[in-house]
Parts: C-alpha cells; structure tokens; sequence
C-alpha cells in the first residue's frame, strides 16, 4: 500500500486568502450601511409638512365650523391648525379644536391628533407669512428654538397662506413649502 499523499488543496486556506475575504466583507459591510442608514433631506420634511397641512384642511371641512359663540369666546374660528416648533428636533403635530357639546358652553380645546419628529438633521431656517410661488430671498422669520408658529385652517378647507423655508444641518441642501392663502394644494420646492 503507497501513503495517500496530500496535496496544497488540501491543507486549508491561506492567511492571504483569509484577508482577502475578510476585506471584502468589510466593504459590503460600509457599502450597506451607507445606502440603508436614512439621508434625511429638507424636501423630505417640507413634503411631511406638506401632507400635514392637506390632511388638516380635510379634516378642518369634515369637522365643520366652529360655533359662533365659541369662535368669539376664543379668537378663532379655525377647526385644525398645524403646530411647527422651532428647535432640534423640528416637532410639527396637527391638532382639532374640539369643543364641549353643550350649546351654550364657550369651552373648547386644541386635541393633538398627530405629531412627528422631523431628523435632527433637518432644520426650519423660517417662514415667510407672504408666499410666493416664484423663487424667493429666504424667510422673512426665523423660527428659532423653542419658538412655535401655527398655521390655521378652516370649516371650508382654507389654510393660512405661509411659505416655510427647511435647511439640512450639514451641506447646503433647502427646501420649501409654499401654502397659497385662497386655499388649495401645498406646493413643496428643493430651493428657495
């Protein structure tokens, strides 16, 4: 009987193959990584401003007008208003004056239906209250941290006319949302 010979294949893999594999890994790895991690941009917020604002001129006609006694107790005969908070995060909730069911009752009460937290990376560079569609400066308004600034809508689906200016953190992307005072569609733009 001859000895069975074992030849290089049969020892295993090299340390060179061994590096190969684990560098090729590696950059798989960052490669995935990079294309999964979410890139917040400024027209990603201005369109969830943007939805916001449609959803709450839906629900500013499906609720109907404000009481007459209610509006005047209150200053307002706005049905829904979106709530932009200054700061980072950028906080926007969408909110419904919900008022108490007796006639004669003036009480009534902002219920908050939705909010969302924009990406840190995301920041309201400000607003101007005189919207254009055509390109514009920037804000006239900063909207600094802590700072709120409410958009109303009422019974027959009209909002209040504003053009809100997004900026990312980093780099020097923009965005904007431009809401038409005579009512209508929100318009989102990726310059100002």
């Amino acid at each position: 009987m001859t000895p069975i010979r074992r030849g290089r294949a049969a020892r295993g893999f090299t340390l060179i193959e061994l590096m190969i594999v684990v560098a090729m890994v590696g950059v798989l790895v960052v490669a995935g990584w990079s294309y999964l991690r979410p890139d917040p941009r400024p027209i990603d917020a201005a369109d969830q401003l943007s939805t916001m604002v449609s959803e709450a001129s839906r629900r500013a006609v499906s609720g109907g007008a404000v009481r007459a006694n209610v509006a005047s107790a209150l200053g307002v005969t706005a049905r829904t208003r979106i709530t932009i908070e200054g700061g980072s995060p950028v906080i926007l909730s969408l909110e419904r004056l919900e008022e108490d069911p007796s006639p004669t009752s003036t009480d009534a009460s902002w219920i908050e239906l939705r909010r969302v937290a924009l990406s840190k990376r995301v920041l309201v560079a400000g607003y101007s209250e005189t919207p254009t569609v055509s390109a514009t400066a920037g804000p006239t308004t900063t909207l600094g941290a802590g700072a709120t600034k409410s958009i109303y809508c009422e019974a027959n689906g009209r909002c209040t006319g504003i053009m809100v200016y997004f900026s990312a953190s980093r780099g020097n992307r923009r965005a904007r949302m431009v809401l038409l005072p005579l009512g209508g569609t929100p318009v989102t733009f990726t310059s100002w």
